[in-house]
């Protein structure tokens, strides 16, 4: 396995700063790719005449670079960018210019906020290739960040053109496969940073010969890059973003056909297939091409608004209401005056929860 340092900062050596570190192998496992992960690291031993340094990483408890299991190890790396033959010393006193805003790319505003009204051309079922028979108008409620491979919105029923039976609740949730958005699956895949001059290039290139190739010859590709070591053009992986998140959402439509008894019991009910209408008017960063799906809305309390001790302590008052053994530590008789308070308690429910 080998480490480079994807950039570098200024600074005195002593100066803990952070850096992207790629890690570059051939994994047995096809879905693992290239990946940028951050450490902070100090600088050590810079020679500028032949671009090298040495770094001392805090590696936490995994010593991924040299493989030992010690929280601390010192690599050697070659910068992408030679380092400047400068005295860091002298110029860490020096106030740095900041960067001119004007000069970095604009990033794409999410279209994905509370009050955002969308109109989505709906279809009912399960069935991918289902053409939308439905207009529905609906608003931004709640979103719920950070945004990890979907975004998942709830949101509110405002209208519906023509009206369709069953007929739809008023609150639902709303999940869209969004590559620009997907944030950990961009992470993952070291897609660039969401740019308006990286959108356009991906438009061009999609125009030209993106859609044409499926995921499995998406993945092949990659594959053949991984084994040349050479990463692919910045367009490529927003296509084979698209193209991964299409199948997810195929994957998932499937798994709420085949448990479609369990609908509204074990699971939310599943309601249909979304497409933003190209005849509406939405927020300007809304790509009409993200698909989506709406599922019904479940009212209660998110694990993120239990304390960890509560939710702990929660599980062992069941567990012993159950009749059943605490993992290594025997169940324990309660006295007889707390039995009924105990029963009183056992459900766990914070005060303003359901």
């Amino acid at each position: 396995m080998r480490w480079e340092i994807i950039s570098i900062g200024l600074g005195s050596p002593s100066t803990v700063q952070r850096y992207h570190v790629q890690s570059q192998f051939h994994p047995i496992d096809s879905s693992l790719r290239r990946r940028h992960v951050e450490r902070r690291c100090s600088v050590k031993d810079i020679d500028a005449a032949e671009s090298k340094a040495t770094v001392n990483c805090d590696m936490g408890d995994s010593g991924e670079v040299t493989g030992t299991r010690k929280p601390r190890d010192t690599f050697t790396f070659n910068p992408v960018q030679p380092l400047l033959a400068t005295d860091r010393t002298s110029e860490s006193s020096e106030e740095e210019p900041e960067p001119d805003s004007t000069s970095m790319p604009a990033a794409v505003e999410s279209p994905y906020f509370v009050g955002a009204q969308y109109h989505l051309d709906f279809a009912s079922g399960t069935h991918v290739s289902t053409p939308p028979h439905a207009r529905v108008r609906v608003t931004v409620l709640q979103t719920f960040e950070p945004f990890t491979v979907s975004p998942v919105l709830k949101v509110k029923l405002q209208s519906v053109d023509p009206v369709i039976r069953p007929p739809l609740p008023s609150t639902m949730i709303l999940k869209l496969y969004d590559r620009r958005f997907a944030h950990d699956l961009r992470a993952f895949h070291d897609a660039p940073p969401l740019t308006h001059e990286s959108e356009a290039q991906y438009r061009s290139f999609a125009s030209r010969q993106g859609p044409t190739r499926s995921l499995a010859e998406w993945q092949s590709k990659r594959l053949a890059d991984d084994e040349t070591d050479s990463a692919p053009p910045p367009a490529e992986t927003e296509a084979y973003l698209a193209a991964l998140l299409l199948s997810y959402r195929s994957s998932e439509v499937l798994a709420y056909h085949r448990l479609l008894p369990l609908q509204g019991t074990a699971l939310p009910r599943f309601f249909g297939l979304t497409q933003f209408a190209l005849d509406a008017v939405h927020p300007h960063t809304v790509d009409p091409s993200v698909p989506g799906i709406l599922l019904d809305f479940i009212a209660g309390t998110t694990l993120s608004d239990l304390p960890p001790r509560g939710v702990l302590r929660c599980h062992r008052r069941r567990m012993r209401s159950r009749g059943h053994a605490e993992p290594r530590r025997a169940p324990r008789e309660l006295p007889r005056r707390l039995t009924s308070r105990y029963r009183r308690r056992r459900h766990c429910h914070p005060p303003d929860g359901p």
